[in-house]
């Protein structure tokens, strides 16, 4: 299941839309490229389990996006964060085998920290959850 999702994510974010447009089209599965260019977004399943039911059908995923910003200000990543929003906010998303029910936001943090390699960068993240419900066909 997990390459139909991750496929189902980036086939609903790769589509024109203004978050792609937020974030220059750098959105990446797992970890973003060396040197990459800012604001930019990363996404992956952090866990994945059967939804108990009578008929062991369901998918309980829960997906995490980063969004990732070297500006002084915070206002380019949450106008991405905003855009982020609209686009998988009770998105149904094309999952092959699978029907997409729900996917609902769990959470949003936003983190200020320095970078690993110079303290005097410093980096936004807003990291954001979403829990998706899903069926096998």
């Amino acid at each position: 299941m997990i390459e139909a999702l991750l496929k189902g994510i980036f086939d609903l974010e790769n589509a024109t839309n203004p978050f792609k447009t937020a974030i220059g089209g750098r959105f990446y599965l797992g970890e973003a490229p060396q040197n990459v260019v800012y604001p930019y977004c990363i996404y992956e399943q952090i866990s994945g389990v059967p939804d108990r039911t009578f008929t062991d059908k369901y998918e309980d995923i829960l997906l995490q996006f980063t969004l990732v910003d070297s500006s002084d200000s915070i206002a380019t990543i949450a106008d991405a964060e905003t855009k982020l929003y609209a686009l998988f906010d009770d998105a149904a998303l094309t999952i092959t085998g699978y029907t997409s029910i729900t996917l609902d936001r769990e959470s949003s943090v936003l983190v200020k920290k320095g970078q690993e390699i110079d303290d005097a960068i410093t980096m936004w993240n807003i990291i954001i959850t979403y829990k998706l419900l899903a069926e096998k066909n």
